[in-house]
Parts: structure tokens; C-alpha cells; sequence
């Protein structure tokens, strides 16, 4: 359990977060952009409320430490895995 400081305080860094995330969208990354004013307007509101919201949360819940254990692949799951997204498909059916 957190002290009520040690809240605020998150909170507060959180805050400043997702307003400063949303500054640097509107004051270097949206005018660079070739939308029309609307669109630039949604998706600022978008991180603001969206993403900013979702830093706050983060930072505000108590995160368990995991528990799960590690899931371990062999080489040749990898190299599937490898096949399957970077090669063309026809390199993939020999195996």
C-alpha cells in the first residue's frame, strides 16, 4: 500500500507527462504534418486524453511483480518465427 504522498506524487508526474507529451505534439510534430487543422486537433486530443491517460494510469497502479515464468523457444521456433515475417513464404515450406 502507497502513502497518500507517494500517490500525489505520481499523479502529479503523470500529469505533467501527458500534458508535456501533448505540448510536444502541438508545438513540433503537428504543424510538421500534412493534415488538415481537424485532423491534427483529433489526434492531439487523441494523446492527450488517450495516451496521456493511459501514462497516469500506469503510473498510478500498483504493479505485482510477475510471477510467470519464462517461456523458453527453441532455435528452431526462432527461425520459423524468422522465416514466417522476413522471408518470402516459399523459404518457409522446406522446413
Amino acid at each position: 500500500m502507497s502513502s497518500k504522498k507517494d500517490v500525489l506524487q505520481r499523479f502529479s508526474l503523470g500529469l505533467s507527462l501527458m500534458f508535456g507529451l501533448y505540448w510536444l505534439f502541438a508545438l513540433w510534430i503537428a504543424p510538421r504534418l500534412s493534415l488538415s487543422s481537424f485532423m491534427r486537433t483529433i489526434l492531439g486530443y487523441g494523446l492527450l486524453y488517450g495516451l496521456g491517460s493511459l501514462i497516469v494510469y500506469r503510473l498510478l497502479v500498483d504493479q505485482p511483480p510477475s510471477t510467470k515464468p519464462a517461456i523458453r523457444l527453441s532455435a528452431k521456433t526462432y527461425g520459423l518465427l524468422f522465416c514466417w515475417f522476413v522471408l518470402p513464404s516459399h523459404y518457409c515450406l522446406s522446413w
